[in-house]
């Protein structure tokens, strides 16, 4: 199959690695792949593991956008020379060229719904939900019924899936540990963007009553956004900075062998694959019921979940459990890694991801 991915652009973040698991694992099928996006710190990656990538001035944020006039023709080019037999959309303003694409020269296209959107009149009045839409957790999928009134019967939930095999411990913790500065017990771990429904307020508050009991304890976050310059002053302000490692531009897999809890206390989440990851790597897991997270984390089971989001003393109790127990901390994080094992994996969400495909395909002839 000819499949045209369309993204603002491939850098950190999680429709990044949406795209490149897909592209990769599709591309590995024997399907020929083409990702268009305005770039970034990804798109070597893609091309080492042998998918087309396209640069188009993909980066806009708006569907009135000027430059997005300079994507459509370059796309209309493209489509001239290499054909598709789908097109698969992962953003607002890429859905929308999606869109056109369907209207103007009916080429099936298919939108990934990756979280919770201002359902403001543009977006109701015109979802470029696709001819089928995925949902990366039944949460969005009722996100997208009820408040943008997509159709439920085009709508298919394909939970996100890595493969087990990418997460094999090859330096040892401690060299890991030293390589990065980090040191101290427990180390706990985050990696996301620096943005509001992220929460790491509740983080930074439970953090500091953890050192309390916890001395020694390390706080480690990797991720960019606008409101990482406001935590790293927050941390100088509270006196907790020399506990505090702020990264970026790295790879999670060079982040999570080091860890030992991982934390994901969003206020809201369409999925969550960090935490898939966390389970894979082996790291027993705290978060919030939000969206997504609530479907792969089983409280007491697969990790344990916050009861309250903005809660830091609860949150801070259940880092200080985990890290006084090392027993339930392995059960807790080996029954997650054979949960994932059997719900998560990439072949699974590649074979969920094709049968869409082949249904819009079908749908528009």
């Amino acid at each position: 199959m000819r499949i045209l991915m369309l993204t603002n652009h491939l850098n950190p973040g999680g429709i990044t690695r949406y795209v490149y698991n897909l592209a990769e694992g599709l591309s590995a099928q024997g399907h020929r792949v083409t990702v268009a996006s305005s770039g970034g710190s990804w798109e070597s990656r893609l091309i080492e593991a042998g998918v087309n990538c396209l640069s188009l001035p993909l980066d806009a944020k708006s569907m009135i956008a000027p430059k997005l006039l300079l994507a459509w023709a370059g796309l209309i080019r493209h489509l001239g020379r290499h054909p598709a037999d789908v097109v698969h959309a992962n953003t607002r303003t890429t859905q929308f060229l999606a869109h056109l694409l369907w209207v103007f020269r009916k080429i099936p296209y298919v939108s990934t719904f990756h979280g919770f959107y201002r359902p403001h009149f543009l977006r109701r009045r015109f979802p470029c939900e696709g001819l089928r839409a995925i949902a990366i957790s039944r949460s969005v999928s009722a996100f997208m019924t009820r408040d943008l009134g997509i159709a439920e019967d085009r709508i298919r939930v394909v939970h996100h899936g890595v493969n087990p095999g990418e997460f094999e411990r090859g330096e040892p913790v401690e060299s890991a540990r030293r390589r990065l500065g980090i040191q101290g017990h427990p180390v706990i771990g985050m990696v996301s963007r620096f943005a509001p429904e992220k929460n790491h307020a509740v983080v930074f508050e439970a953090f500091a009553l953890l050192l309390k009991e916890f001395p020694d304890a390390c706080l480690v976050l990797l991720g960019s956004g606008r409101l990482r310059d406001l935590f790293e002053q927050r941390a100088l302000e509270t006196g907790i900075r020399s506990r505090v490692a702020f990264l970026k531009d790295m790879k999670s897999a060079e982040i999570f062998p080091c860890l030992d809890i991982y934390v994901q206390p969003s206020l809201e989440e369409g999925f969550g694959i960090a935490v898939l990851e966390a389970f894979f790597w082996g790291i027993p897991v705290v978060v919030s019921p939000a969206g997504g997270l609530a479907e792969i984390v089983e409280d007491g089971r697969t990790g344990l979940v916050l009861k309250d989001a903005r809660d830091g003393r609860e949150l801070s109790a259940l880092l200080a459990r985990l890290a006084s127990d090392p027993a339930l901390a392995k059960k807790l994080a080996e029954e997650a890694r054979r949960n994932a094992a059997e719900k998560f994996t990439l072949e699974r969400s590649l074979r969920e991801t094709v049968r869409v495909y082949e249904e819009a395909r079908a749908a528009g002839r």
